[in-house]
């Protein structure tokens, strides 16, 4: 939004305030201020001159010789090279000396003949030609015969001014006409302005008696009213008027056309003038359009629309698009004699939609989506027709045809003085806040010691008591808040249990020579459940940047393989990494709800040692990723606590090489190799995979220190060794030593694993080492001799297992 100062200087005194002090004040009391620009900065000597003769110049074909009346004593001899030029017209002359943004006009000879100024088009004073009259691009400027020879020009097309550019946010569409930046200017300096109130008109009955009749087929039109102003003559609007929209960037086009614009800047009110005998039938109606209907909009495109797409009917035809752009058919030309002048509010959704769908986005429609001071809809479209009447010698019908569910109830919102000042932080008196509700024009009603502060509806934007702490803060002055520092309660400068153990997580992970990254939550539907072992379902966000980026993970290396793919692709091929993030499971008792759980995830690819003469070409194995998830579990004092169970149930990895791993008889993870079919569909060679849930890790605290204590008594070794069949696990081997060992077996170790001609078909055997110690005293060969007869007798007693 363009503000221009001699404007807002109609209805507010700015003489003693300088454009650049009004931009930083209102951009320090939340209105953001772009930039501001003084018209004439390079802009001198341009008078109006007429043309009194024309010859053909000797020397060119395309140049012309005119004598200009500038109302010096003596005519000036201009070259031209507009050949539209004719005698008597009155143009814009940059005298000898003049500034233009091109350059400083000299007087000089061209082919021969002296050229004493030059006659100038809108162009050649900084106009953009997508804002001057099209029937003025790339031509000498012509004015109107009344202009008087002599005027100047900066003071003809309103340049000796500055012009204020805003940047607007939604929360305060408000200020998006002048007479919304008015109200603003006027609170935040606290002087008098001359607007007269709103006056909340709303019209009665839905016809013009005769004339016309309106109707609505659909909810999403809140008012609509449409005005008729009889024998108009059409032509081009007044330099003032043209002056003012080029300023704000509207191209002009003719009187009527430039009334609708002059009042949306004025008001902020959108209206559309329809030629009123080019109405096939006299009856309008407003709907949503029917799938492939189409409509011709004023740009001459053929549209093709949908039933989301609300618009306005004539005899059953579109003729607009409901507060985006109206229809060739019924367009004002030089042959209207008759104006249908609509001036509504439509639901912000659809026009938004509507104008995004076919790239239409105009001042009218971003005023719809914001947001309309419903309070002036028909005061604005009745002094539109007045200003139609007044510059094209009309005459307006008196009844207006209205349909609407407008509400004119004004919303009241309660706020105490206590609540402003402790919010603000600045103990406020009654006279304080009394006089900020005067300034922004706020009526009110006095309850002790509170406030029942009535919402004028020119600002929407305001409708609790948070809002009314934000008007009251801007209006005394941001500036003027006390520094303090906030007073808060906080803990002790320590790391709570849960930092401790992921800080060991990640350290442990680091020592084993892997490497941390962090990849995206954000997946799609497809692989957010992959290699999860939670039965709740997904979280889906509810407006996604993209498919692929439209659901939260519930596993964490879900996410770790595309890092792995991504690597791949761009040949690092061994790769060993560990992530410590968040997965997201769906709460279905708390609808919108997610809960997290922090886990850890391992992927292990590729070769573990470079070939080198020292050493041979290892490649990462299951052991390796177990190894790993082992010394975790061992560094925390739980691994007596853990179960490893093959498992199937994963789809994506290998039913042969996978384990559920338990702790306390909870499933909290899962270790295995990527199922090949996977794999080769991902473009992975063979790939290792962990994942841990840390919830029940986060909780130990006993070996966060890192303490241990030496022994004191030695340790007795014996060795064991089972021929068993192939199925069998080692897992249920562990489970049955441990169940029937003392706590005087401290380790068990598998250091054996034979396959051959020597066994039974189908059998294998494992050989294990058990280290036995007493921490109160010496143990004796009888003790050691009873522990290990008794985990004997334990595997032997699993079917087909014996002692080798």
């Amino acid at each position: 939004m363009k503000l221009a100062y001699e404007w807002l200087n109609e209805f507010i005194d700015l003489n003693d305030i300088a454009p650049r002090d009004l931009a930083e004040k209102m951009s320090r009391t939340g209105i953001e201020v772009d930039s501001v620009e003084q018209l004439d900065q390079k802009l001198s000597k341009l008078i109006v001159g007429q043309i009194k003769d024309i010859r053909e110049h000797e020397n060119s074909d395309h140049l012309k010789v005119t004598l200009v009346d500038c109302g010096e004593p003596e005519l000036r001899q201009i070259v031209c090279g507009d050949p539209k030029i004719t005698v008597q017209q009155k143009v814009i002359v940059a005298l000898p000396g003049a500034e233009l943004p091109g350059g400083k006009i000299k007087k000089g000879k061209l082919r021969g003949e002296l050229s004493d100024g030059m006659l100038c088009s809108l162009e050649e004073l900084g106009f953009s030609d997508s804002v001057i009259p099209s029937e003025a691009v790339d031509r000498v400027t012509v004015l109107p015969e009344e202009t008087e020879i002599g005027t100047d020009v900066l003071d003809l097309y309103k340049c000796h001014q500055a012009l204020i550019e805003l940047d607007i946010t939604p929360n305060r569409a408000d200020a998006l006409s002048m007479r919304g930046a008015v109200h603003e200017i006027s609170a935040i300096y606290d002087r008098p302005n001359n607007l007269k109130p709103d006056t909340d008109e709303i019209g009665h009955g839905s016809e013009i008696p005769g004339l016309i009749s309106v109707g609505k087929e659909t909810n999403d039109v809140f008012d609509y009213n449409m005005l008729i102003i009889k024998n108009v003559t059409i032509g081009p609007s007044p330099i003032w008027m043209q002056a003012r929209l080029m300023h704000a960037g509207i191209r002009p086009i003719n009187n009527v056309v430039d009334i609708t614009n002059y009042v949306l800047l004025e008001y902020g009110q959108p209206l559309h003038a329809f030629d009123y005998d080019k109405l096939k039938a006299k009856e309008v109606i407003i709907r949503y359009a029917t799938d492939g209907e189409e409509l011709i909009t004023l740009d001459g495109k053929r549209r093709k629309l949908s039933a989301h797409d609300l618009v306005i009917t004539a005899h059953g035809e579109p003729v607009a698009l409901a507060g985006v752009m109206g229809g060739e058919s019924t367009e004002i030309d030089g042959s209207t004699t008759t104006v249908a002048l609509e001036s509504a509010v439509f639901d912000p959704t659809t026009v938004r939609k509507t104008s995004q769908k076919f790239n239409l986005r105009s001042e009218s429609s971003m005023r719809f989506e914001k947001g309309i001071n419903q309070a002036t809809i028909l005061e604005a479209g009745r002094y539109a027709a007045s200003l139609i009447a007044l510059l094209g010698r009309g005459e307006v019908v008196d009844d207006v045809a209205t349909v609407t569910t407008l509400n004119t109830d004004l919303i009241t919102v309660p706020v105490s003085l206590d609540y402003l000042s402790q919010k603000i932080g600045v103990s406020f008196t009654t006279d304080q806040i009394e006089k900020t509700w005067k300034q922004l024009e706020f009526d009110y009603v006095v309850n002790g010691s509170s406030y029942e502060v009535i919402i004028p509806k020119r600002r929407w934007d305001i409708s609790i008591p948070a809002d009314l702490v934000e008007e009251v803060a801007r209006i005394y002055g941001y500036d003027n808040l006390p520094l303090t520092l906030p007073t808060i309660s906080g803990t002790g400068g320590h790391l709570t249990t849960a930092q401790l153990a992921l800080r060991k997580i990640s350290r442990l992970a680091e020592a084993s020579g892997i490497s941390e990254i962090i990849s995206y939550a954000l997946t799609n539907k497809g692989t957010a459940k992959r290699f999860s072992l939670s039965e709740e379902p997904a979280v889906t966000l509810a407006m996604p940047m993209t498919e692929d980026r439209s659901t939260l993970r519930q596993s964490v290396v879900t996410t770790m393989i595309e890092t792995v793919q991504y690597n791949l692709n761009r040949q690092q091929r061994d790769l060993a990494l560990f992530e410590i993030g968040r997965v997201f499971t769906a709460t279905p008792d708390q609808e919108g709800l997610a809960t997290e759980r922090m886990h850890l995830g391992i992927t292990l690819t590729g070769h573990k040692q470079t070939t080198k003469w020292l050493n041979n070409d290892a490649e990462y194995t299951f052991f390796d990723a177990k190894g790993i998830v082992g010394s975790i579990f061992k560094a925390f004092g739980v691994e007596d606590d853990v179960v490893y169970e093959q498992t199937s149930d994963i789809a994506e990895c290998h039913p042969g090489q996978t384990a559920i791993i338990r702790y306390n008889d909870q499933v909290i993870g899962f270790i295995g190799k990527l199922h090949p079919k996977y794999a080769a569909a991902h473009d992975l060679a063979d790939t290792y995979v962990a994942e841990l849930d840390l919830a029940y890790l986060l909780t130990v605290t006993e070996t966060l220190t890192g303490k241990i204590d030496i022994p004191k008594f030695p340790t007795v070794n014996r060795d064991i060794s089972l021929q068993l069949p192939e199925n069998v696990s080692y897992s249920e081997l562990i489970s049955a030593i441990k169940s029937a060992a003392s706590s005087r077996l401290k380790q068990v170790e598998l250091f054996d694993l034979y396959e051959g001609k020597q066994l039974t078909t189908g059998y294998k055997a494992l050989s294990f080492s058990l280290v036995f110690r007493d921490d109160k005293q010496t143990l004796t060969d009888v003790e050691v001799d009873e522990e290990f007869n008794k985990i004997s007798a334990a595997v032997m007693a699993i079917p087909n297992v014996t002692v080798r």
